[in-house]
């Protein structure tokens, strides 16, 4: 994978924070965990839980290569605001359930009202979309879940070669026993 960080564009989906009623927690949360995991959060937006404005602004993302992953938070619920699924659901080419499954996971073993989100994560062109919660606090669990992976989903959707050691599985640290 080339030397620059990866650039990140994420996108918070609330009429609260759109209307200047809350301050972006959750946006300001996750952007301060990829600059940490070394990534380039190259642009950040607010929108007010417009499936449209949502659908328009990952294309826009997507198709003129500004980023290489979006991350999109809030809207993941079930209240009648609640269409970031549906938004990525219309624009993506590849639903990739595994870190979908991954980011339930880890919610799960938080709170049982992660079962109630409906996170989507996918791809399109060469662009890695993921919806995470819109609590910072869930949002960050989320993205951890699926951090490890990120750069990885990133070579393959820009067909960069890929070595054989990137798909051993990582050490987690613990002896392994000897029958």
């Amino acid at each position: 994978m080339s030397d620059r960080p990866l650039r990140v564009a994420v996108i918070t989906l609330s009429v609260r924070v759109a209307r200047g009623i809350r301050a972006d927690a959750g946006g300001d949360a996750v952007a301060r965990r990829l600059q940490d995991a070394g990534m380039q959060v190259t642009a950040r937006k607010v929108i007010a839980d417009d499936r449209l404005a949502l659908q328009q602004e990952l294309v826009d993302l997507c198709d003129q290569d500004r980023a290489d992953v979006v991350i999109t938070t809030g809207g993941t619920g079930i209240t009648a605001l609640d269409v970031t699924p549906e938004a990525t659901l219309a624009v993506i080419e590849k639903r990739l359930p595994g870190m979908e499954w991954a980011m339930m996971q880890a919610g799960l073993k938080k709170t049982p009202h992660a079962m109630l989100s409906r996170a989507v994560a996918g791809t399109r062109r060469q662009t890695l979309i993921l919806n995470l919660p819109g609590s910072p606090k869930g949002a960050v669990e989320n993205l951890e879940a699926v951090l490890p992976a990120i750069p990885h989903a990133v070579q393959l959707l820009r067909e960069e070669q890929v070595r054989d050691e990137d798909h051993q599985p990582r050490s987690r640290g613990r002896k392994e026993r000897q029958n």
